[in-house]
Order: C-alpha cells, then structure tokens, then sequence
C-alpha cells in the first residue's frame, strides 16, 4: 500500500510538472506569436511608407510634367493667337488680291493650329483631373 500510494503520490506530481511546463510553453508560444505580430507589423509599415514616398515622388513628377505641358499650351495659344491676328490681318489687306485656294488654304491651316490647340487643352485637362 505504502509503495502504491508513493507512486501515486509521484505520478501526481509528475501531472502537475508536466501542467506547469505545457503552461509555461503555451505562455511561451503567445509571447513568441505576439513577437512576430509585432515584427510583421513593422515590416508591413516599412513597405507602406517606401510605397507612399515613390507615390508622392511620382506625383511630383507629374505636377512638374503638368506645369511643363501648361506652359508649352500656353504658348502654342500666344502662337495661335498671334497667328489669327496676321490671318485676319492679311484677309484684310489682301482682299479681292488672293487667290481663293490660298486664302483657304490659310484658314484650314489657321483651323488645324487652333484644333492642335484645343487637342492639347483637353490632355491637360485630364492630366489635372488625375493629379
């Protein structure tokens, strides 16, 4: 009896070990898990803000090409315009005195130079508008 109830009283204790140590490896596991959480969380944090920097770098790329197109538009408009004036300025002068070919050949070139004009106004429209 005596020899039962010490090997009861040791499997006992061994049970008891044995709760211990899986507690203390599922408190171990958790830390671990939590660790990692952490770490993945700064890895997913560092690759959202290299991506928000190459976004801002090319957004500022943009804006620059932007402002370069506005200001070419803005002289082809100061070429077009300067172009009407001469147009209307030589219809006028040379009324009756210009064949009638070439005076609508300056009008479709006039007409083609405004088109390219307008063309060019609406690409920069949409370029703001995706800016």
């Amino acid at each position: 009896e005596d020899a039962l109830a010490g090997a009861l009283a040791r499997a006992e204790d061994a049970a008891r070990t044995s709760q211990v140590q899986a507690t203390e490896m599922q408190d171990a596991l958790l830390d671990c898990r939590e660790r990692m959480v952490v770490m993945v969380d700064r890895v997913l944090l560092d690759e959202a803000q290299v991506r928000a920097k190459d976004a801002e770098a090319e957004f500022e790329a943009l804006t620059a090409e932007l402002r370069s197109s506005e200001k070419v538009a803005d002289g082809l408009r100061h070429e077009v315009m300067g172009l009407t004036e001469k147009i209307a300025l030589l219809n006028n002068s040379l009324a009756g005195h210009v064949p009638r070919e070439a005076a609508d050949q300056a009008r479709a070139l006039h007409a083609a130079a405004v088109a390219e004009v307008s063309a060019r106004d609406t690409m920069l429209g949409a370029l703001k508008a995706q800016s």
